[in-house]
């Protein structure tokens, strides 16, 4: 069964006032008392959960849909994200150096990107196979800042404890095993980083970040964390080569590195968001 107004993507729960099969994009959820309660997103009334087909969910391994995230962007409407997006945060990055609202419009940009970025992995973790729709902006705290702080708070949190060294280093002696250590801390951070992320989207809270959540759910399925890691850190490298190519060239550099860094930036939450999908009944968050 499909959803009614994507009709790529398969449905989950039915509307009763619409009449409507709806996908995880048309569903505004919510935690009450620990319980996920499903709304449609158009009229607010409670969904139904539609039955799942046996085995639907589990035909595929999360590293047999690797591969596919890189066509994932691509599908649907989502081409025309990928060309309107960097033009999008463009126009705001030009807007942003303009005295006295560079600052805010610096922060809402930033707010938006980030709670795009919390959609693509909420939409994987659903099994949405499309980019969802663009973010609404209706509540500038909930919509924009919210998010932003929810992306900001979870960096700091999974490098504070390098950070912390780092600064014991400059008061004290740096030596060899100083440098190991900071390094260390820094790989952990790099590691607890990509749970973590995932973890504060579908929570949709800073308090997702405890270790008994994020540990014990790399613990669970390590090799494909791994491997997970290993893909974002690969985008990663492809980004910083991409910028250092088109660094050079004024405009048409700055077009194509926009237009790639937003098609990466999909690829790898769409990778945090799978590695939900593919593993739910074993990390088992809700």
């Amino acid at each position: 069964m499909y959803c009614a107004n994507h009709p790529a993507s398969k449905a989950h729960a039915r509307c009763p006032a619409c009449a409507k099969e709806l996908c995880g994009a048309c569903i505004a959820t919510k935690l009450v008392r620990g319980v996920e309660i499903w709304n449609c997103a158009a009229c607010g009334r409670e969904c139904q959960a539609l039955p799942a087909e046996a085995g639907a969910d589990e035909e595929r391994s999360f590293f047999a849909q690797l591969p596919g995230t890189f066509a994932y962007p691509f599908r649907g409407s989502g081409w025309l994200m990928l060309v309107l997006g960097p033009v999008f945060f463009g126009i705001l990055g030009l807007a942003g150096r303009v005295p006295l609202i560079g600052l805010a419009v610096v922060i809402a940009s930033a707010g938006y990107l980030s709670a795009m970025m919390l959609k693509i992995i909420r939409s994987s973790a659903s099994g949405e196979g499309e980019l969802p729709d663009w973010p609404e902006f209706s509540n500038w705290w909930d919509d924009i800042l919210r998010p932003f702080l929810l992306i900001l708070g979870t960096v700091l949190f999974c490098m504070l404890p390098a950070l912390a060294w780092f600064l014991l280093m400059i008061r004290g002696r740096a030596d060899a095993s100083a440098g190991l250590g900071l390094l260390g801390l820094v790989v952990a951070g790099l590691l607890y980083l990509p749970m973590g992320l995932t973890a504060v989207a579908l929570f949709n809270t800073a308090a997702a970040l405890n270790p008994a959540v994020v540990v014990g759910s790399i613990a669970r399925i390590p090799l494909q964390y791994l491997a997970a890691c290993l893909m974002l850190l690969a985008i990663l490298a492809i980004r910083t080569v991409c910028q250092w190519a088109f660094a050079e060239v004024p405009l048409a550099g700055a077009a194509v590195f926009g237009f790639v860094s937003f098609y990466l930036l999909t690829v790898e939450m769409r990778v945090l968001g799978l590695l939900y999908h593919a593993n739910r009944r074993k990390l088992d968050w809700f």
